[in-house]
Formats: structure tokens, sequence, C-alpha cells
């Protein structure tokens, strides 16, 4: 692009990547003459901002990066322009034209805000996002995004909408995500209609419809945003048949979402500390999109898992490959593991480094032991946790198999200490036990309870900052009167904080904690009533 006598184009690139993926967001930012060149002051640093901008780029001067950034600061120190000040930030954040220096970028865009430039709060947003120079905070990302959008900002339009598209620092909701993307669309950003095709592909927020969708990819590809085309080359949308964000998860029998049925599962969990978990469990792990209501993928799964008094340690197998190994504590009958590297694909099959953040499981005693719970991914790429999942696992038991399903774990691909286990999950996957009579619940429909538990528990606590200096806050909903206590445990599992916070009528609260600690792992334990909800924490 060319300045022409009245305007100035700057153009910067932003990577993101939505669910593994990766895009180019390429924003035009204009700015008139005649609405900052109102005394020959202003019209004086206007013409060096000028000079500045050919001088960086080498468009109608010899590149000179040096005169540039002298020229680019004497604007923004002297000439108090807020556009000068977001150009220092963006060249101390790439590292072009100016020492990469997050520190003086964070400086520069913060004095931007303070101007009120709603340029400036996308970039600062962006800065609480991505945890650079800062503590990665999604709540002011997405309150930055919010009101860059709020003034008008197209970058603002497409964050607070990519925020509320994963539910990072607010609410999840499609229905809110389109209203931003939407917004961004009518100012032809290409990441936004981006994302707006994507919903309409898949039904996130309107109807789903398969011409709308193509349209805006094809569009959005036109301006160069490579995912669009890759989009555009699957044949199936990432949820199939979805309309209006009404789920498809499709059960045989009962919804199992009863009152009574979901107290009768409650009395199954095994909330206490002698638990034996040692052996072999095989079940199957669900990955869900954002919303947490429609199903994406379901693949088989194998744990094996060794327990030494509160220690766990284990191998996470998926048709047949170790994906991780695990380490973990029990915490009064919950299992919670740390994290480990390993590699994850995209949606269109591209390898992507995650790491296995934490995995919290409960026990179940039912016709046969149930292992379930959710699983938090986290990818070290976006620095944004992965997809909504969740595992249902049965331990394996020889006298009640039945072979139906010897595809499920590979031949040969365990090491030689697993053959045995290889052996037997061949033998136990996908098998039904002797049912209870006492405890009539098919396999089937205990991994639809288990489902429904855990997606339930899960929005109920939420701990921030994480990670946290010296304070966190921790979020929680209760549905009537619950007793409430709060402890906190190292990742050795001794108790470093036991606090009785006392009954709590229904409704949310949040108790703010002071902590004084080594850096390093900790876990938080929320007893309301009888149900207990952990969240992994990192101290810095």
């Amino acid at each position: 692009m060319h300045d022409n006598k009245n305007t100035i184009n700057r153009k910067i690139t932003i990577m993101r990547n939505l669910s593994h993926l990766k895009m180019l967001l390429i924003f035009s930012v204009f700015f008139s003459y005649a609405t900052i060149a109102q005394d020959t002051d202003h019209a004086t640093y206007f013409a060096r901002f000028i000079t500045a901008q050919k001088l960086l780029t080498g468009n109608g001067l010899p590149k000179d990066t040096v005169k540039a950034l002298k020229l680019f600061t004497d604007c923004a120190e002297n000439g108090k322009m807020s556009f000068a000040m977001n150009q220092l930030g963006l060249m101390h954040q790439l590292g072009k034209g100016a020492d990469k220096d997050i520190k003086k970028a964070l400086y520069w865009f913060t004095r931007s805000v303070e101007k009120e430039d709603p340029r400036g709060m996308f970039y600062l947003g962006n800065l609480y996002k991505k945890g650079e120079g800062v503590p990665q905070d999604f709540n002011k990302a997405f309150s930055y995004f919010k009101t860059s959008a709020e003034k008008g900002f197209i970058g603002g339009m497409y964050g607070a909408g990519y925020c509320s598209y994963k539910g990072l620092g607010t609410t999840q909701s499609y229905d809110e995500a389109v209203k931003w993307f939407r917004k961004g669309v009518e100012k032809n950003c290409p990441a936004s209609t981006f994302m707006l095709g994507n919903c309409y592909r898949n039904g996130y927020g309107v109807d789903q419809n398969e011409q709308e969708a193509k349209r805006l990819l094809k569009k959005a590809s036109a301006q160069n945003v490579n995912e669009a085309d890759k989009e555009l080359q699957l044949e199936n949308p990432e949820v199939a048949g979805n309309k209006n964000n009404k789920t498809k998860i499709e059960y045989d029998g009962n919804t199992g979402n009863s009152p009574e049925q979901k107290e009768k599962f409650k009395k199954l969990l095994k909330n206490q500390d002698n638990l034996t978990l040692t052996g072999s469990w095989v079940g199957k792990r669900y990955i869900y999109d954002w919303s947490g209501q429609h199903i994406i993928s379901e693949d088989s799964v194998m744990v094996t898992l060794k327990q030494t008094t509160n220690k766990i340690t284990g191998q996470w197998f998926e048709s047949g490959e170790l994906l991780v190994k695990l380490d973990g504590i029990t915490v009064d009958g919950q299992i919670v593991f740390n994290g480990a590297g390993f590699m994850g694909s995209n949606r269109f099959g591209e390898n992507c480094p995650m790491q296995f953040k934490v995995a919290r499981f409960e026990a179940i005693n039912a016709d046969v032991d149930y292992l379930a719970g959710n699983i938090e991914s986290y990818s070290p790429y976006t620095k944004e946790p992965g997809y909504p999942c969740y595992v249902v696992m049965s331990r394996q038991i020889e006298k009640s198999a039945k072979t139906e399903n010897p595809e499920v774990i590979k031949a040969g691909k365990l090491p030689a200490e697993q053959q045995t286990d290889k052996a037997l999950a061949v033998k136990e996957a996908n098998s039904t036990s002797v049912t209870n009579p006492e405890q009539p619940l098919a396999k089937g429909e205990m991994a639809k309870q288990a489902l429904e538990y855990f997606k339930e528990k899960i929005p109920v606590m939420t701990v921030f900052p994480n990670p946290f200096k010296n304070e966190i806050n921790i979020t929680y909903k209760t549905t009537g009167n619950s007793e409430v206590t709060l402890s906190i445990y190292a990742s050795n599992g001794n108790l470093v904080l036991h606090k009785n916070i006392g009954n709590r009528a229904q409704g949310t609260f949040n108790e703010k904690v002071q902590l004084t600690l080594a850096p390093g792992q900790y876990i938080v334990k929320l007893m309301l009533g009888s149900e207990a909800y952990t969240q992994i924490i990192i101290k810095q």
C-alpha cells in the first residue's frame, strides 16, 4: 500500500492460533490528517511521523531504522502522538527497527492506553493474553479488547470475539463471539471473516449454513488467511449436524439427567484416601468444542497406574501408542496428575506440541470400578488451554471380560513390560461386567452420567490469576446452603493451608487468599458440602 495526501498506512502482522491453528491477521490503520494536524506543531510532528514511516519501510526514502526510531520517539515523547507510541511499542515487541524489548513495548502501549487510544488497548490486551512482559491474565486481555472494540477498532472486535469464542477471561459464549465477529466483518477484518465463516460452518451461535460459511471462508482466503484455504478443503465441519448450539451427543436409552439419577451417581463416588488404583484401565476420551456441548472426537484410551501411598505414576496410551507418562498424587480420593509434553495435532492434521497440564479423576464404585474425570491440556505455542476433555475408564477385570474390540490396542506397540497389560486390554476393551443388582448401571449409562457429572462440575470453581505471585482469587458457585472449606496442598501432598470458610447460601462467592510459598505447583481443593473441586496452581 502507498501513502496518499491525507492518510498513513501502518500494517502489522499478528499470529494467532485456534485449536492449534496459525492465522495471519493484517490490520491496515488509517489516520486522517485533518483530525490531528490542527496547528503548526501537530503538523510538524505529523510530517515527522510520515518521514519515520518511510525510513522504517524504505518506501519513498532510503531505509534507515535508526533515524526512524529517533523520529518516532520524538513524535511520541514531545508530540504526544498515541499512534507513534503504538508504533514504538510494536517495534520493540517484534524487534523490527529496534531492539526487542518487551518492557519498552509495555511502556509505550500503556502510554497509548492512557490517551484512550483503542489500538493501544488492543496491543496491550495482546501482551496480557500471551503473558509477554506481564503475568498472563485473560481477564485483563478481554477487558482491553472489549473496550477497544467498543471504541470501534477492528482488532479489539476480533480479540473480544476470540475470547468469547473460547471463554478466555469471560464467559464462553458463541452468541457473544458472533456479535463481535460480525462487527469486524463489517469493517473488513480478515480474521473476523474467517471466524464468522467457521461459526456458520459449525452452527456456533448461528444456524448452521454451509453456503454462507463458504462465502465467508472464500472472502477470508482472498484476504490471505491461510487457514480459510485449509478449512475449505475439508469435507466435514468440526461438528456435523449441529443446529443453533443444540447438543448432538447421542446415547441409547434415557438421558441420565434426572435429579434422582444424578443423586444416585454421586453416591457411587469414592471420596476416601485408601483407594487401590494400581492396574490397567481402559475406556474412552471425549473431546468437546469450546462450549462443552458438542463432541468433536471420541478415542479409545488405556492407562496403566502404579500407586504407592499417595503417589501415582503411570502411562497413557492411545491406539496402543504411548502418549504421555503420568506423575501425580491422590488428594482425598481424587487423583491429580501433573502435566507432561506430547505431540498433538490440529484440525488439519498438523503436528502441534502440547502439554498434558493436569488430569483430575474420581473413583466410582459401580458394577465395576471406574475412573472418570477431566483433562486440561495446554499449548505452549499459543499459551492457551486446549479443548475441554473428559475421560471415563473401567478397571480391567479378566473374569468379566468379553472380547468385542481387539483393535482398541494395537499389537506390538507397547513396551515389553506392558505386554501382559496389552493382552488383558484386548480382552477387556469395551466389555460389560456382570451387573450388581443393587447398582443396576449399564456401562453406557455410567459413561453418560460420568460425563454429565464432570461437565457440570468444572465451571463451579475458578482460580485466578494462575500463575500467581502472592495472592489468588477463588471464585465458586453454590446451589444451596453448603459448608465450605478450603485446602491447599504442595505437589508432594503435604497440606500447606486449611481454612473453614463456613456456611454459604446459594450464590457466587470469591475468596481472596494470600500465600507466601516457594515457587512451584500447588493443588487447591475446595469442599462444597460433600462435593470436592480441585485445581492446579503455579507459584511464580
